[in-house]
């Protein structure tokens, strides 16, 4: 199976929607320093620097509450230093290397090429069972453009699409209950059956 958290589709759209999200944010919030930033930043595509800004903009400009309503914040490296030492995937020297240089994919790989990326256009039909947990308040990877794409997919297989009222990107952290259920409940039967 494959399932999609915080899915990217195309980076030109889901960055476009994304900016919109921040600057309408700063507009509401009467946050003159961040709409000046913004409209300097301007639409994508972006350099690493450029989304740096917009992403730091939108982080402080939504206020996502986890299921149990506190206020979340953006899941940064250290707050999940103790997942990170419990999963078997990653080795210490991984997660040293994570911790000494956290923006390296992002700087390697936030290119023009990666806006040539576009799965809206070039993935119509999947083989395999397929779900996407989306947080309803994610825009950072817009859950919208994710559930569009959702609807258009034909998936043979089953697909699923599971909106998660109380988070933003990050469904895992923001309300883990209801993920580690729909995990056990959904995905797990399946994965026992091959």
């Amino acid at each position: 199976a494959y399932i999609g958290v915080g899915q990217l589709l195309s980076p030109l759209v889901n960055d476009s929607l994304s900016y919109e999200r921040t600057l309408e944010l700063a507009r509401q919030q009467y946050n003159l320093l961040a709409v000046d930033d913004l409209l300097n930043v301007g639409y994508p595509p972006y350099d690493y620097k450029q989304v740096l800004r917009q992403r730091r903009w939108l982080t402080r400009l939504t206020a996502v509450k986890n299921s149990a309503g506190h206020p979340m914040r953006e899941v940064e490296f250290f707050s999940n230093l103790q997942e990170l030492l419990a999963t078997p995937e990653y080795s210490l020297l991984d997660i040293f290397r994570m911790g000494m240089k956290p923006l390296f994919s992002i700087q390697h790989l936030w290119n023009r090429d990666y806006y040539q990326i576009d799965l809206m256009k070039s993935i119509n039909r999947l083989e395999l069972p397929v779900f996407f947990l989306c947080g309803r308040e994610d825009h950072f990877t817009p859950s919208l453009l994710v559930e569009e794409f959702f609807n258009k997919l034909e998936d043979p297989r089953g697909k699923a699409f599971i909106w998660f009222e109380h988070s933003g990107h990050h469904p895992e952290y923001e309300e883990p209950a209801k993920f580690w259920e729909f995990l056990e409940r959904q995905v797990l039967p399946i994965s026992e059956m091959n």
